[in-house]
């Protein structure tokens, strides 16, 4: 999934969602800091106390309650608008494929055949799920060259879409970054794109990988710290606009766990209505067929 933000040249466009909380965790520390700080400064003047060396731990408490403070209320950030590949249906996998083929590449017994059944029941994925070309085989396929067609394969419908939602040509952009988790091919996934699109000379491409699910709130996070002198989370996001259970002025808790520390959460406040959503986006033709 890769992230592209330009700002000047989009107009007359409301941003669908604004990022209001980037940096949870600083703005915690600093409510920390400052309460300790607040201490610190009423037991020296109800003390009278003038020693130096803890006058000096005021003053140095002070000075990072204050940094943290300036970081985590830094300039919001827009969403203008995003886009989620629909993979082609010669994509599709029944469940009845999947079993078949792990039980013939791995030589699964018939019990480890009914526990895979009962885990891919419950485990809310649905017949349309969705697996690359290459693992179709028998056994899977898992070379270069069909990794980075299958890079191709995603990244370039869903870039197009996103230069056609934001009316941008891609010599516009300024900035690009691209996160993926397993796979750094080399050139990189962003210079693939650049390349692509014949995009300027002087394009700020990144690549981001091994991150796991943190990966996206880097990207962003990335993206505001180079604009100042973005996993499945997307998809859910888009369920829920296809649903129409996002409101205006509601805000939007997305949350990534993944393993140890790869836990990051953000904040979207949603900015204008969202409506007739369903007949777009990954979840065309099939957003009937689930929950509300």
């Amino acid at each position: 999934m890769e992230q592209v933000f330009k700002f000047n040249h989009v107009k007359n466009f409301t941003p669908p969602f604004h990022k209001t909380i980037l940096h949870t965790s600083l703005s915690a520390s600093s409510q920390i800091l400052w309460v300790i700080f607040v201490c610190l400064a009423s037991y020296l003047h109800l003390n009278r106390i003038q020693d130096p060396i803890f006058l000096a731990l005021v003053a140095i408490i002070f000075l990072v309650v204050f940094k943290t403070y300036i970081i985590s209320s830094s300039p919001a950030i827009y969403l203008v608008d995003y886009s989620c590949l629909k993979p082609p249906n010669y994509w599709r996998v029944p469940f009845s494929s999947f079993i078949e083929h792990s039980r013939i590449v791995h030589s699964l017994d018939q019990e480890s055949v009914n526990f895979m059944s009962k885990i891919l029941v419950s485990s809310g994925q649905g017949q349309g799920t969705y697996i690359p070309p290459p693992l179709h085989y028998i056994p899977p396929r898992s070379t270069q060259e069909d990794a980075i067609k299958e890079a191709q394969e995603v990244l370039f419908p869903a870039f197009e879409d996103l230069l056609s939602k934001t009316k941008l040509s891609p010599q516009e952009i300024d900035i690009i970054i691209v996160n993926c988790s397993g796979f750094c091919p080399s050139p990189s996934l962003s210079a693939i794109i650049v390349n692509q699109y014949s995009m300027r000379e002087d394009v700020k491409s990144f690549n981001i990988s091994g991150m796991g699910c943190s990966a996206s709130a880097m990207a962003v996070d990335m993206a505001h710290n180079l604009l100042k002198s973005s996993s499945s989370l997307w998809y859910e996001l888009a369920y829920m606009e296809a649903k129409e259970r996002v409101k205006q002025g509601e805000r939007v808790l997305q949350l990534g766990m993944g393993t140890g520390p790869k836990c990051t959460s953000l904040v979207w406040e949603c900015n204008r209505p969202i409506v007739n959503e369903a007949h777009k986006g990954p979840w065309a033709e099939c957003i009937d067929r689930y929950p509300s």
